[in-house]
């Protein structure tokens, strides 16, 4: 083709003498090469790059591969997790309701027992002013000294028993109050709690799980893939990397 070229400017194929061989060759070189060229063969140096990046795009694949295999058993961790924290929820909530109805129960006893102490304290203001109205109707002279001490201490033995009760209940009533407020601060730690583990079960349901398509993307960027340009070069399909690990899975 060469050839055929020079001759046509005006060469004189005797001229070229021997050396038309040489040029032969070359010529059936060049065109070999360029039709070559044009059928997307490349250089042996060229295709010995292209397979080099080729390998270390499918050790980087399969690297990633194991990646995400410990991402998704990391994930599966994470859903055990989250429905043992579920679970501690539930147990705790339950807690949560016999305390308020042991709360409740205590209020309903603490006002039964204020009930109670108020009718306790009335009916010693009622002994008093009884005591006080005989005390007034006594007249010096009327009564004798021993009378008047038999009277008197017969009304405070009356006043006795009233007094140890008006104690019993006042100890009691403080009993129950220390008991409430002890419960109360159980119940406010509980619930405050509850709220952190609620919180940190929801931020592990709202923790991206399309790390996978992060590291897709990244491994893209990282070797440049718009650079493999189509190619007419035979491939083998790669047997140790199975695609459907880039499938969610359970189709999630």
């Amino acid at each position: 083709m060469v050839l055929d070229t020079l001759l046509d400017v005006g060469v004189n194929k005797q001229e070229l003498g021997d050396q038309s061989s040489t040029i032969l060759v070359y010529a059936a070189y060049a065109t070999v090469s360029a039709f070559a060229y044009r059928c997307g063969y490349r250089h042996p140096a060229e295709l010995k790059s292209k397979e080099t990046k080729l390998r270390l795009i499918e050790d980087s694949i399969i690297e990633l591969s194991a990646k995400l295999q410990q991402k998704e058993e990391e994930l599966d961790s994470a859903r055990q997790h989250v429905k043992h924290c579920a679970r501690k929820i539930e147990s705790k909530e339950e807690e949560l309701n016999k305390i308020k109805g042991r709360i409740n129960t205590y209020d309903t006893e603490l006002e039964s027992r204020e009930r109670e102490f108020n009718a306790i304290q009335l009916s010693i203001e009622d002994r008093s002013e009884e005591l006080k109205g005989k005390e007034r109707q006594l007249k010096p002279g009327q009564l004798s000294m021993g009378e008047w001490e038999k009277e008197l201490k017969a009304m405070k033995e009356q006043k006795y028993p009233i007094q140890k009760s008006v104690v019993e209940c006042s100890e009691e009533l403080q009993s129950k109050e220390k008991n409430l407020i002890l419960a109360r601060e159980s119940l406010r730690e509980f619930c405050d709690n509850l709220k952190s583990m609620k919180v940190r079960m929801d931020s592990i349901q709202r923790t991206g799980y399309d790390y996978r398509v992060l590291k897709t993307m990244q491994l893209i960027q990282q070797f440049n893939l718009s650079l493999m340009q189509p190619q007419k070069i035979t491939v083998s399909p790669l047997k140790s990397f199975d695609f459907n690990m880039y499938s969610s899975p359970g189709g999630e």
